[in-house]
């Protein structure tokens, strides 16, 4: 587990995130590798930070109900006597282009990937699984958080496997040959086939 607690304020009423020092690296991190869809931040109290990559691409833009043009989507979920939702829309510039603000109904502390993270005290890596977004496979990442007191919240982290059908197409096969990439359970996670026997085949992920 991380053992560091820039990631969140000792306060009065208990640990707060620090959104304001993560924002830029998170930001930084998306743009850098865009087969992360996401981090997020979430404390034993339940506040809750996400940010993700939106890449202004349609489906994704569309299923967080950001405006056009949104490159990166804010959640943030804090204590209060209602527990607010609050989204935040920015563009490539890193300009807030929208936002809204709800009841939450999210709590990160009743997901898998915060109770396996906590419960076995390490790096909890996830089967791969759909997207609701995005329509494709991926995988999260998930990882204590521990200071000086203890383990505090989880850092988490979802990977895209989407691109796996470029990279498989990218591959040099024989004529009417076909490639899959299977998980442990045997899952379709990306499929490629060439030829008149192959090539209309359209087997989708998972």
């Amino acid at each position: 587990s991380w053992r560091s607690e820039a990631f969140a304020h000792a306060g009065e009423n208990g640990r707060t995130i620090n959104t304001e020092d993560l924002l830029a690296p998170l930001m930084a991190s998306l743009a850098g590798h865009t087969h992360i869809y996401g981090h997020y931040f979430a404390l034993d109290n339940d506040e809750f930070l996400q940010v993700i990559g939106a890449r202004s691409q349609a489906q994704i833009v569309a299923s967080l109900q950001a405006p056009a043009g949104t490159e990166f989507a804010i959640r943030r979920i804090v204590r209060d006597d209602l527990r607010t939702e609050h989204w935040q829309f920015f563009d490539k510039e890193r300009t807030v282009i929208g936002e809204r603000f709800a009841a939450a109904s999210y709590a990160p502390t009743d997901r898998p990937w915060y109770l396996d993270a906590r419960r076995e005290n390490r790096m909890i890596i996830s089967g791969p699984y759909v997207f609701e977004s995005t329509g494709t496979p991926g995988l999260t990442l998930s990882t204590p958080l521990s200071g000086t007191s203890g383990t505090f919240g989880v850092f988490g982290t979802d990977i895209n496997l989407g691109d796996l059908n470029d990279f498989l197409a990218g591959l040099s096969l024989t004529p009417n040959a076909a490639i899959l990439m299977l998980d442990e359970q045997n899952q379709i996670l990306a499929f490629s086939g060439r030829g008149e026997y192959f090539s209309a085949l359209n087997i989708p992920p998972l």
